[in-house]
């Protein structure tokens, strides 16, 4: 779902920034492992390039299911954002 997303978003220096993908299924255990993943084996141009799409103040975001079966992000902020 954050992947969706982030295709969209346009670097102004890079424009796109995250090619679309196919699906992989991420459990929430393994997204937590990912995050300290990001800090261990990154650099710190990577680690800002990262950031600047996803401020630690908005996520992670958590996934939620609407009644109707859709999917959306909730960011830390409150925002929703629908993600299917």
């Amino acid at each position: 779902m954050e992947l969706e997303i982030a295709a969209k978003l346009k670097c102004p220096w890079h424009g796109d920034r995250f090619p679309p993908q196919f699906f992989v299924y991420v459990s929430e255990w393994l997204r937590a492992k990912l995050w300290k993943h990001l800090w261990s084996h990154h650099t710190e141009q990577y680690r800002k390039a990262w950031l600047a799409s996803f401020p630690e103040t908005l996520w992670p975001a958590v996934e939620e299911q609407t009644e109707d079966g859709h999917a959306i992000l909730r960011l830390k902020d409150g925002t929703t954002i629908v993600a299917s």
